[in-house]
């Protein structure tokens, strides 16, 4: 069996780095669908690192916004 020629070896190096650039590990976890209020479902994104949620809207992935405290 021939050895590894230097070429191949950085081609196998960056089809590597691509792999774990684009593919593994994704910074957002999918944590499925939710119903809000009006009884519109949204899908829902948590940043893995951050606990940061997002939904998906017309207009692209929005923040959520904190709830309001009840008065006391």
């Amino acid at each position: 069996m021939r050895s590894w020629r230097w070429y191949s070896k950085v081609l196998f190096a960056l089809l590597l780095a691509a792999y774990a650039y684009w593919v593994w590990p994704t910074p957002w976890r999918d944590e499925g669908y939710v119903t809000n209020p009006s009884g519109v479902q949204m899908q829902v994104r948590v940043h893995r690192i951050t606990g940061r949620a997002q939904f998906l809207s017309y207009y692209g992935w929005e923040d959520q916004k904190p709830r309001p405290r009840p008065a006391p």
